[in-house]
């Protein structure tokens, strides 16, 4: 039985999320009354080279702007500047754009504000913001972000006229998932399983691939944070149930909950 406080109860749904980035949705999820399984499936580790970073952070006062599309990329940056004797505050000397609400308020822990947080939390809703911002020709932007992500941010910044450094700050792989967890979903013991971006996908895939787990995956609900991630779930040949929107850990939550209120889980 469901309650309006307690939309989740009776659903055991699966977190994927670094072990690091877990907490927040695992306490929403069980305060909407889920039991949660946590299931890491990534983790971050050091870039193999951070000569682009080191030389940005010797450089901060050239750039207009700083852009952080993630968390991870606020939390590694700042790591490096602080192994380099940097004090977060020498980041004031540009404007801070983030994706974000999450990733503004981690810099703001650190005594910074986001000069630009864009309503639609994706890249593409940073790119409109920065056109009405009047970003383009002259300007010098620097993106801290993970190894490998997608190009559609600097390749059209670039585009618009800007100068665009990328500093890798970290780089995304496989997490150490969790045997039972993966036996629960075999066995049919899940609800429904979280990704909160593209590299859950695939890192999700890879700790299941030949077991009898990725044939589970046809069998739950599969919920995504956005249409990034939701663009992952599709091209890797499984639906999407549910979609926050807002993009964010409550809009989640929300999502699943609209999911079981329409009768797709009872």
């Amino acid at each position: 039985m469901h309650s309006a406080d307690k939309p989740l109860t009776g659903l055991t749904i699966v977190v994927t999320r670094a072990r690091h980035q877990a907490a927040e949705l695992v306490t929403a999820l069980e305060s909407a009354g889920a039991s949660v399984l946590e299931f890491p499936v990534i983790k971050t580790v050091d870039p193999p080279d951070w000569a682009a970073a080191d030389t940005a952070i010797g450089s901060l006062a050239v750039y207009d702007w700083v852009v952080f599309t993630s968390a991870n990329a606020v939390r590694c940056f700042l790591a490096r500047m602080q192994a380099l004797g940097r004090e977060p505050q020498s980041l004031r000397s540009a404007r801070i754009a983030t994706v974000g609400t999450s990733t503004a308020a981690l810099l703001a822990q650190h005594d910074l504000t986001a000069d630009l947080v864009p309503d639609d939390f994706v890249a593409e809703g940073l790119i409109d913001a920065f056109e009405r911002a009047g970003v383009g020709e002259g300007c010098r932007i620097l993106l801290p972000r993970a190894l490998r992500a997608r190009e559609v941010l600097p390749e059209t910044l670039r585009a618009m006229g800007a100068s665009v450094d990328v500093a890798p700050v970290y780089r995304t792989v496989v997490g150490d998932g969790d045997a039972q967890t993966l036996a629960r979903l075999a066995e049919g013991g899940v609800d429904a399983v979280t990704f909160t971006s593209p590299s859950t996908v695939s890192g999700f895939l890879r700790l299941a691939a030949n077991t009898e787990a990725e044939d589970a995956l046809t069998r739950v609900a599969l919920a995504s944070i956005g249409p990034v991630t939701s663009d992952a779930i599709v091209s890797a040949g499984y639906t999407v149930a549910a979609e926050a929107n807002p993009h964010t850990v409550g809009g989640l939550v929300e999502a699943i909950a609209e999911w079981v209120s329409a009768g797709r889980k009872t």
